[in-house]
């Protein structure tokens, strides 16, 4: 129950007020919206809070290989300015008996004026050890790919 608390507290703190976010009532007006003139090459950005044991070198490497495995030629992206990208974000809390708390976001967003979060998230939030983390994040990849390769070729 307290590790329930705990990750509920953590994931609150977590929230950005800042961006615009586009909420989406369905899967087919998600498609709609992430529907791409040029679908083979998904852009996307990664972001690893300091206490989190996965770095951004390891969420691009399983980034790369879900985005490759998928057919689709991953481009990452830094700054401003991406039409549509995916973006990936990996906020943890140092261990507590060797279980890292952890929230991931993982949606597509595109820049225009400010950024444009594309709901729904695939991320989750939790608490695990590294390697689980890395399975976690990966799934989450997983799920986000899948509903863009069926907006863009189905």
């Amino acid at each position: 129950m307290q590790n329930k608390i705990i990750t509920a507290l953590v994931a609150g703190c977590f929230l950005f007020p800042y961006f615009a976010i586009a909420e989406i009532d369905s899967i087919s007006q998600l498609k709609s919206e992430i529907k791409v003139n040029n679908p083979d090459k998904l852009l996307y950005s990664i972001s690893a809070y300091q206490d989190c044991p996965v770095t951004e070198d390891e969420i691009s490497k399983i980034t790369h290989g879900v985005l490759v495995r998928s057919r689709l030629r991953p481009e990452k992206i830094e700054g401003k300015g991406a039409p549509l990208y995916l973006n990936i974000t990996l906020r943890c809390t140092k261990p507590s008996n060797g279980l890292y708390v952890y929230s991931s976001d993982v949606y597509f967003a595109r820049w225009e004026a400010a950024p444009l979060l594309i709901q729904p998230n695939f991320g989750t939030v939790g608490d695990a050890k590294k390697q689980t983390i890395k399975n976690m994040l990966k799934e989450s990849i997983e799920n986000a790919v899948t509903v863009y390769i069926a907006s863009n070729f189905l």
